[in-house]
């Protein structure tokens, strides 16, 4: 049981632990959220995202059919949850340009 109890506490804090100096050395890039395109169907570039150092991880891209995936390496869907938790309180994902909606007809 206390085996147990330690692998539950200890396993945890490694894997927050490792994420901290990923986190400390990553940086905002432009990215693009799939919703704003090219007449030729290529993305336009309309987010600045943060990602942690060697890590990729973008929920909610549109691809090119209107499909919703998510877009990442491996070190990105290993620390997703993290990456998360990280964007939410520390380093928010900016919209650059935010897509036109329809007018509504009268």
């Amino acid at each position: 049981m206390r085996r147990i109890l330690l692998v539950l506490i200890v396993l945890p804090l490694l894997y927050a632990a490792s994420y901290l100096p990923l986190s400390a050395l990553g940086g905002y890039r432009f990215d693009q959220s799939g919703r704003l395109r090219y007449p030729t169907g290529l993305s336009i570039s309309d987010l600045k995202m943060w990602h942690p150092l060697w890590a990729w991880y973008q929920p909610g891209f549109v691809d090119v059919r209107g499909a919703t995936v998510t877009r990442s390496n491996l070190p990105g869907l290993i620390y997703a949850p993290l990456i998360r938790l990280d964007r939410r309180w520390r380093h928010p994902t900016r919209i650059l340009i935010a897509p036109r909606t329809p007018e509504p007809e009268t």
